[in-house]
């Protein structure tokens, strides 16, 4: 696989967002139990963490619709 700029696409795919989500909640869970008790940024630093674990290629607004879908 080429690792030139042009082939980069961006991650769309809700499934394929899901999942990276998934994988990062499940090494970071104390960024949910802050979540969950409403501090701030702690939903930034989870969406942040998605994004590189994509290396950056998911779009972040489709990654923070789905952490706060996966969290609610």
């Amino acid at each position: 696989m080429s690792k030139d700029n042009k082939s980069q696409k961006i991650i769309t795919s809700k499934k394929v967002i899901k999942s990276i989500a998934y994988k990062v909640l499940e090494k970071n869970p104390q960024d949910i139990i802050d979540y969950k008790k409403g501090v701030e940024g702690a939903l930034d630093r989870l969406v942040g963490k998605v994004f590189k674990e994509s290396e950056g290629k998911a779009d972040p607004v489709i990654i923070r619709m789905m952490l706060k879908e996966i969290l609610k």
